[in-house]
């Protein structure tokens, strides 16, 4: 058996329910992502039809199709995307998500999780860390690895080849030694109902604070952007100046054009204006004239 960072077979079945389907399977990095996913997906003809566009009936991830043709693929489509461990695309992100913005059935089968880890999880709420924290705390990790253990297993032997793994990383990104750390610090108190809702509660009033903050930080600038183009602006209008649509003040790099649009009817600063402009007014701090 040759040693290979990338397990891939193929499987076919012709004549099935009036369709020729083509399966691929594959284990690697083919993405580059620097770590090797599982991956499942077919293409499915007209029996007995040319494999062309033409006669293509559908193609990709088409799993309800591939299962009822080969049953025994069933533990790759669970593990369709998920990397070597076991561990699905984002477990976290990915995660986090459906828990609370999908149905339960639909975040159970993207987890591979029971019940009873589903409203474990449900307790995460955002806490990236405080998930990681809760599943360390159920045997999913060891239930992924076995699945995937299992997986490799059965490719390795469709294959006649060895499965090597050299991902720089995976779709669970934790320091292992820093959650059993943190884990050892947590009290049964710490995953109580109400101290997640504190937790919830404290997280909301923290981004209500931290809107607010920004908003009053963009009216700040927004209101140094009025400032400075009105000081520059009142100035040319007290030499005399009282057309000034031919003059831009560009805020983001801080400069002062005139006759920026030609072709319009405003008034044309002659070179004789320009100068005696430039050697009348003072700009405000950090801004210059754009020749």
């Amino acid at each position: 058996m040759a040693q290979t960072n990338s397990l891939v077979h193929h499987a076919q079945k012709k004549n099935f329910k009036g369709t020729d389907i083509y399966v691929t399977i594959r284990l690697n990095d083919e993405c580059g992502n620097g770590h090797q996913d599982f991956s499942i997906t077919a293409s499915i003809y007209e029996a007995g039809k040319p494999h062309t566009d033409r006669y293509l009936i559908t193609c990709g991830c088409c799993h309800k199709e591939i299962v009822e043709a080969f049953p025994e693929f069933k533990m790759f489509i669970d593990l369709h995307l998920s990397d070597y461990n076991g561990y699905p695309m984002y477990t976290i992100s990915n995660g986090l998500y459906h828990i609370q913005n999908s149905s339960k059935a639909v975040a159970m089968d993207y987890l591979r999780c029971t019940e009873a880890e589903y409203d474990l999880l449900r307790k995460a709420d955002n806490e990236r860390e405080f998930a990681v924290l809760l599943l360390y705390n159920t045997d999913l990790l060891k239930r992924w690895n076995a699945e995937t253990n299992r997986a490799i297993a059965s490719l390795e032997a469709y294959t006649g080849d060895t499965f090597i793994v050299d991902s720089v990383k995976t779709q669970l990104v934790y320091d292992a030694a820093q959650v059993a750390a943190d884990n050892e610090l947590m009290t049964p108190e710490y995953f109580s109902d109400a101290a997640v809702q504190g937790r919830r509660q404290s997280a909301k009033q923290k981004a209500i604070a931290d809107k607010i903050a920004d908003m009053q930080a963009n009216y700040e600038e927004k209101l140094r952007k009025e400032h400075a183009e009105h000081v520059i602006k009142t100035q040319i209008v007290a030499l005399g100046f009282t057309n000034i649509y031919g003059v831009i003040v560009y805020d983001h790099n801080k400069t002062v054009k005139f006759n920026w649009n030609e072709g319009t009817y405003s008034y044309r600063f002659t070179p004789e204006d320009i100068a005696l402009i430039k050697s009348s007014i003072t700009l405000p701090d950090g801004y210059v004239f754009q020749d």
